[in-house]
């Protein structure tokens, strides 16, 4: 199931679950709501509470509320050389883009080996008469995927691998990145790369740039969302990029890229308000075979 549609399922138990309530609630009158990560490739990142996730994304560091993510960056023109390890930000960003970006054309099969999806139950907020229902249905269907799966046609590599559905894997600039790392362990380049926070991003921008993220309004656009939904927010936090470049090919040999978000939303169902807090986040793995 892909990204967008366990969003959507989440949305339509929620709704209803919501109808349901409703109904029990008129029938009633009548007769008398840290992100962890928990694989073990993330233990070092640190732990971000919850209300560190929403004052991260809706604070600019004047206090200001982060807008919708525009393209105004261009792409890092930095180039690296051919002999030394990469130390700025900027050099290190180079070099992962050029790494990043020889994947798609030069990979003769990617394998998945692990997609884990994480819903926070203890720090997701829904209205208390829903969260008792919601939750159980929620972690029912929105499961990991841990069945390795190979992409061997240049068509599933370009559909799958980060950036998905686009040609390129990595347009990332350093107004992307909070903190880039380089690390040399001998035979290979360890790349890690801390995103900085943003607010529905969309493909080719901020998180959008380099990773798998949730189309807002592929799901807010239809009709029928439209009459259901009255704001719906993502706002991704705390998503890192880690990457293995060997040093004799500069290419890139192993990638795992964890993205937490949180969904902010306003549902309307049959005359009822709902507000509630998401708190989800997903962390794809693959190996890269040349």
């Amino acid at each position: 199931m892909s990204s967008t549609k366990k969003i959507v399922v989440i949305l339509a138990i929620i709704a209803v679950i919501i109808a349901v309530f409703i109904g029990v609630s008129m029938s009633d009158k009548k007769e008398n709501t840290d992100i962890e990560t928990t694989t073990d490739s993330y233990s070092q990142v640190e732990n971000i509470e919850a209300e560190d996730v929403v004052n991260d994304v809706t604070n600019t560091a004047a206090g200001e509320e982060i807008t919708d993510v525009v393209a105004t960056d261009t792409v890092t023109e930095t180039t690296v050389a051919a002999t030394g390890i990469p130390s700025t930000k900027e050099e290190i960003i180079a070099f992962y883009n050029q790494a990043a970006n020889r994947v798609k054309d030069e990979a003769k099969k990617i394998t998945r080996n692990f997609k884990n999806t994480r819903y926070d139950t203890d720090k997701s907020v829904l209205p208390p008469a829903l969260e008792s229902m919601a939750n159980p249905m929620v972690e029912k269907y929105v499961k990991d995927d841990i069945e390795p799966v190979d992409y061997l046609t240049k068509e599933e590599i370009i559909e799958n691998y980060p950036a998905p559905k686009q040609t390129y894997s990595s347009k990332l600039t350093p107004a992307d990145v909070d903190e880039a790392t380089c690390v040399d362990n001998g035979k290979e380049y360890v790349i890690t790369l801390k995103l900085a926070s943003c607010k529905n991003p969309t493909a080719g921008v901020r998180v959008g740039a380099a990773c798998h993220i949730m189309d807002v309004s592929s799901i807010t656009s239809s009709d029928a969302a439209k009459s259901m939904i009255n704001k719906f927010d993502a706002l991704y936090s705390g998503c890192v990029i880690k990457c293995k470049i060997d040093k004799d090919t500069n290419r890139i040999i192993w990638a795992n890229f964890y993205t937490p978000f949180v969904i902010d939303a306003d549902i309307n169902v049959l005359f009822s308000n709902v507000i509630a807090t998401i708190y989800m986040s997903y962390e794809r793995d693959y190996t890269i075979t040349y």
